[in-house]
């Protein structure tokens, strides 16, 4: 890793619990990506390419699908707290979307459709589910998506300017790294980053307490215990 910094935010929590679980198909995924805007937002073009990687891999390590939604069908009200969100980002265990974004929000399929961060709540629903989502939009991973953490573990993403790559080049190595070499998630990210990206990016993943960087993939490894839910957040990043 090139440049790997630790800020702690708040007093220190440390959760001691440690929880190996098989993965049986009793472990759940969502994905939703968009490559088609509405003007003024500009197409991107490799969305479907990140995302293929992570659906085929997760598939044949023994996953369940809870959701796949692509451009216009994804919406704001999958990701925002409320009668819908238990039916997509909750009711994965691994959740990502694939699109734009900023510090604030999802900037998903359309103008109008954003999730904003101070609407969404990760992780208190479908018996705590959700542990761990992957935004790929650009500035997500920053202090107002903090907001977020009711429950997960952890959110993943970029400081800066998001990035998606041809063929899925950074999905693939993300994801072969935490199933096919059982390494922690964070550090997969922050591999992954170094071996796809540019100088110009910095990766970041943001944990409700320190404890939670030692998250593997169901399977694959340890997983702590879910945290407990307080205004505190701790991050690392990784400039590539």
């Amino acid at each position: 890793m090139k440049t790997v910094s630790m800020t702690l935010i708040g007093i220190l929590l440390l959760t001691i619990i440690n929880i190996p679980i098989e993965s049986d198909g009793l472990y759940h995924y969502g994905i939703e990506w968009v490559n088609d805007y509405s003007w003024p937002m500009e197409n991107l073009q490799y969305s479907d390419d990140e995302s293929v990687r992570i659906d085929n891999k997760f598939y044949n390590d023994g996953w369940t699908k809870s959701f796949y939604k692509t451009n216009r069908n994804c919406k704001d009200s999958h990701w925002e707290g409320g009668s819908l969100d238990q039916d997509y980002v909750d009711n994965a265990h691994f959740s990502v979307y694939i699109g734009h974004g900023d510090s604030d929000d999802l900037l998903i399929s359309t103008y109008t459709e954003h999730a904003d961060a101070s609407n969404c709540g990760w992780g208190n629903e479908n018996w705590k589910k959700n542990n761990w989502v992957v935004l790929y939009g650009c500035h997500n991973a920053q202090g107002p998506f903090s907001e977020a953490f009711a429950g997960n573990h952890l959110i993943i993403g970029f400081k800066s300017s998001g990035r998606v790559t041809s063929n899925g080049r950074l999905s693939d190595r993300f994801v072969d790294e935490m199933i096919d070499d059982d390494n922690y998630i964070d550090d997969s990210w922050f591999a992954a980053g170094d071996a796809e990206l540019t100088s110009s990016v910095t990766q970041r993943i943001m944990g409700e307490t320190p404890d939670m960087f030692f998250d593997h993939l169901y399977g694959h490894g340890n997983v702590k215990a879910d945290p407990p839910i307080d205004s505190t957040y701790y991050y690392r990043d990784n400039q590539c």
